[in-house]
């Protein structure tokens, strides 16, 4: 039945390729194949177990005048393995119950398998002058730093999920100006599938060579949200720093308290382009039951006050060129309060211009609920773009 499915989906995309090679050029189209295999032990269970992914992604652009453009991104997503049996609400951590307009379809045809196809972006943009306007599933990034997003409100991830570079998007209207080539306000209204309102309005602006941002608003209607950040460069030396402030509205709010979360993070870029990067996160709020393993690996952050289970967060990231069409990556993270230690290192290989082969490794340990869960779990990924 699955491969039916994809055999479908690969006959559909060749037929809309067909037809939009016929146009002038008013469509752009591209997109992916992945195929991962991941295979790892973790001692909680005191086995070992697998799972394969597939992934489809078409893109789709459609521009019928310089002011106007229509974007449709879809994602098809096929899960196999016996890491799903673990889960027993595996289906409600793949599909996040946070979109307002039901773009997402599940299928379970058996105790190991979920086949899911979503729309990841569907929206139109329209642009006059220094005015921009984006209606529908967008993706908004506001936070600078790398591991963990402090100012994104809107949209977020976790910082170990290798597979989906892409965020989870939001339903939301859009209003943006520039207010000249280096500076810009933004404000943002998001709607989920509660009918709970998120708006925030944000402005970025350049002074003496350091960019400066500034946000508020309200989050799900519960919180009001004041936040800023800072980014400098010193040559090679970038610093970028990002907090906020929420503060209850009502009494019954889930998190009582007020909370203050930040982060900051340096970088230097060395002659060879090989990249080190070091960043630290406070996040007042500890919620340990929150961030446990499966959250971590297929999870959506749905909530910035949620970005660890840790009081203090540390991160290290390496990043060298091993040639030109090679890169290897080290990724560790310690979560101080649950004694956490997450080591990613990788190696990406590009094969062609549009064939790329992966390899990571995992390295999971938290201390959760008066024991220690370790997990290793290695992945292999092809990935081909068109």
């Amino acid at each position: 039945m699955l491969l039916e499915i994809h055999k479908w989906l690969v006959l559909m995309l060749l037929f809309i390729a067909f037809n939009l090679n016929a146009q002038e050029k008013k469509y752009e189209f591209s997109g992916y194949v992945s195929g991962l295999h991941s295979y790892g032990y973790e001692n909680y269970y005191e086995d070992f177990s697998y799972m394969n992914k597939l992934n489809l992604r078409l893109n789709t652009m459609y521009t019928p005048s310089e002011n106007l453009k229509f974007n449709l991104a879809l994602h098809s997503r096929n899960y196999q393995g016996t890491w799903i049996r673990k889960l027993p609400n595996f289906n409600s951590i793949i599909n996040p119950s946070d979109d307002f307009f039901p773009l997402s379809f599940t299928f379970n045809p058996a105790i190991n398998v979920y086949l899911q196809i979503r729309a990841d972006q569907f929206n139109v943009k329209y642009t006059y002058n220094k005015l921009e306007i984006t209606a529908g599933r967008q993706r908004i990034n506001w936070s600078q730093t790398f591991i963990w997003h402090v100012n994104d409100l809107f949209n977020n991830n976790t910082f170990s999920d290798l597979d989906d570079p892409e965020k989870h998007a939001s339903d939301a209207m859009r209003i943006t100006y520039y207010t000249s080539a280096t500076s810009m306000i933004e404000t943002v209204v998001k709607i989920n599938s509660y009918n709970k309102i998120t708006w925030a309005t944000m402005t970025r602006f350049l002074i003496n060579h350091t960019e400066y941002q500034i946000q508020a608003g309200f989050f799900d209607q519960s919180d009001i949200v004041i936040g800023g950040g800072i980014t400098k460069n010193f040559n090679k030396l970038s610093l970028r720093a990002e907090g906020s402030y929420d503060v209850p509205l009502k009494s019954n709010n889930r998190f009582k308290n007020s909370v203050f979360v930040a982060g900051a993070s340096l970088d230097y870029v060395f002659g060879n382009n090989m990249i080190i990067q070091g960043e630290v996160m406070f996040n007042q709020l500890k919620v340990p039951s929150r961030i446990d393993l499966p959250n971590l690996l297929f999870g959506v952050v749905n909530n910035p006050k949620i970005l660890s289970g840790s009081e203090w967060n540390f991160g290290l990231t390496y990043r060298y060129p091993v040639t030109n069409r090679s890169l290897l990556t080290m990724l560790f993270v310690y979560t101080n309060d649950n004694k956490g230690y997450h080591f990613i290192p990788s190696f990406q290989f590009q094969v062609f211009n549009n064939l790329q082969l992966d390899l990571h490794g995992q390295f999971f340990s938290l201390f959760l609920y008066k024991s220690r869960r370790n997990l290793f779990m290695p992945t292999l990924r092809v990935k081909f773009f068109f």
